[in-house]
């Protein structure tokens, strides 16, 4: 019944404002307790916070699937486990005036840098996320989070190696993206993620360990049968509107194994599009 009552709001107000709308009715919407269940990897076995209540709280619904609500949830009771978290959003320009920084109501001793592209609402700092090891200091942040961002991304595997310089061991990243979605911001709509997506991304070799990830809002993908010659496309194929993952930086990757020196101006002639 959640589920249905989210897709229909989501179809009516799109995906930030669902995002908001989800956390927001948190309180309302969680059991006083979570428990892990299901199938988990041994990288997720440890993925449960204890809230000021004392309560278990997990990815995990009480159904035992993972949904935007539970992972912000548990994202922010494992920042509170941090003692006056350095905490940087990528992408933070309020558009909609809903940023994480919103979502997550930081109400607890923090420090917050808003980190964007172009100069905005809620941006303190402007610049490519492709260079954050020449903008911060190493190992500035306990906390690294993006929503809605890895898909504009030209190159997301070089921004991993970055945002692990400016993590502090043992530090947070959070990644909320697209697993299917219509093209936007174009033209720099670059990419989409599976739940797999993030092994290759954030494993041993770059300094990451996966706590969680998942894909969610099932979704239908529907061909335009008339410009095409498949005659017996099927409408059950698996596809998912989201993909998160929450991971710890593990260590400090190899530089001298591990380099993607390319300056984006060298491929690309366009800007990220800045809406008002």
């Amino acid at each position: 019944m959640i589920v249905k009552k989210t897709l229909r709001y989501y179809r009516n107000h799109g995906f930030r404002k669902t995002l908001a709308r989800s956390f927001l009715e948190l309180s309302r919407r969680l059991d006083s307790s979570f428990q892990l269940s299901g199938d988990t990897s041994a990288s997720e076995s440890n993925a449960t916070a204890t809230s000021e209540a004392g309560e278990k709280v997990s990815p995990l619904g009480d159904n035992g699937e993972a949904n935007i609500v539970n992972i912000l949830a548990f994202l922010i009771e494992k920042v509170k486990e941090i003692e006056n978290p350095q905490i940087l959003e990528l992408g933070s320009r309020a558009v909609t005036k809903e940023s994480l920084r919103d979502m997550l109501e930081l109400n607890f001793p923090h420090k917050y840098i808003g980190f964007d592209i172009h100069e905005g609402p809620n941006v303190d700092i402007v610049g490519d996320a492709h260079e954050l090891g020449a903008l911060f200091l190493k190992e500035q942040f306990d906390v690294v989070m993006s929503k809605a961002v890895f898909e504009h991304l030209a190159m997301p595997w070089k921004v991993v190696l970055e945002i692990n310089k400016i993590l502090k061991q043992g530090g947070l990243l959070f990644i909320n993206t697209l697993q299917t979605f219509p093209l936007h911001e174009k033209p720099w709509d670059f990419w989409r993620f599976s739940d797999e997506a993030w092994k290759v991304l954030l494993n041993k070799w770059t300094g990451f360990e996966i706590i969680h990830a998942n894909m969610e809002f099932p979704c239908t993908v529907v061909p335009k049968m008339d410009v095409m010659s498949i005659k017996d496309w099927e409408m059950n194929h698996e596809a998912y509107l989201l993909s998160n993952v929450i991971a710890r930086k593990v260590r400090h990757f190899d530089e001298n194994r591990l380099k993607w020196n390319i300056d984006i101006k060298d491929f690309l002639d366009s800007n990220y599009p800045k809406r008002p």
